[in-house]
């Protein structure tokens, strides 16, 4: 007999031996069912392999993103966002024009100042950090903190050693010597605060005399003021400017330009 037939007349006697064990209660689709069971149970194997498999492929992605996620926070921490300021938007406010006096000639004017700002932006991003750290602990605009220093000394190219040329002004916001003992070195970031909270100190004295006077018209006066301090000019209560906007109005071009740069 081929050895084929030979086999399959094996498995007949193997069902024929198994329905005997069942006995009369097995039903006649009972080798269907059987079949069924073994296909779900297959396929339930074959889910758990690839469900295993998925699993580990996501955990291999999310190991993969925590050296990402690692350093977006550090750059979170180290390098500050700040879209705000506690004395209003420095974008908003209305420069006036800009008025040139035969003294003021040689450096004035919206090209002229357009072309020194951006001739510094290039020396601020050296300082661009610790400026905008500064800004977020003292809720000012770092827009704001970067025009001071390009109107006072040119970010650091106006000064001998750190001072201007009479030696009564220091560091890159131009501290009054006459004011107060200078913090750290002319450029550091001990600097940048010193004078920063002596300009948060400016605006904030401006709206305690004038509660009636608008945010924009109170933030004009403290830069005005800050001027006067660090000068040694008497600072005029009823007109913090004296009616010369000549410095507020540089200082405020300057940092809209500086702020649509990343200030």
């Amino acid at each position: 007999m081929p050895q084929g037939r030979i086999q399959g007349v094996q498995k007949a006697d193997e069902r024929c031996q198994e329905r005997k064990r069942l006995g009369p209660s097995a039903p006649v689709h009972f080798w269907t069912q059987r079949k069924l069971r073994a296909s779900r149970l297959m396929s339930l194997k074959t889910f758990t392999i690839i469900a295993y498999r998925s699993a580990g492929a996501a955990e291999e992605r999310a190991i993969t993103m925590i050296p990402a996620l690692l350093l977006l926070g550090l750059t979170a921490l180290v390098v500050p966002s700040m879209s705000y300021s506690c004395y209003g938007d420095i974008s908003a406010l209305q420069a006036p024009m800009i008025s040139c006096t035969a003294v003021r000639a040689p450096d004035c004017g919206l090209a002229m100042l357009r072309r020194s700002a951006e001739a510094d932006i290039i020396r601020l991003r050296r300082y661009e950090i610790p400026i905008k750290r500064v800004a977020r602990n003292l809720c000012l605009d770092p827009a704001l903190i970067a025009a001071i220093i390009s109107q006072e000394s040119r970010v650091g190219q106006l000064l001998n050693n750190g001072w201007d040329q009479t030696r009564r002004k220091y560091g890159l916001m131009q501290l009054g010597r006459q004011l107060q003992q200078p913090f750290g070195s002319w450029d550091s970031e001990e600097h940048i605060n010193q004078c920063s909270t002596i300009l948060v100190r400016a605006i904030n004295e401006v709206q305690a005399n004038h509660p009636t006077w608008t945010w924009d018209q109170q933030l004009r006066g403290g830069i005005c003021t800050y001027h006067a301090k660090m000068g040694n000019i008497n600072v005029y209560e009823e007109d913090p400017c004296n009616g010369d906007d000549y410095y507020t109005a540089n200082v405020i071009r300057r940092a809209q330009f500086f702020k649509r740069h990343g200030f």
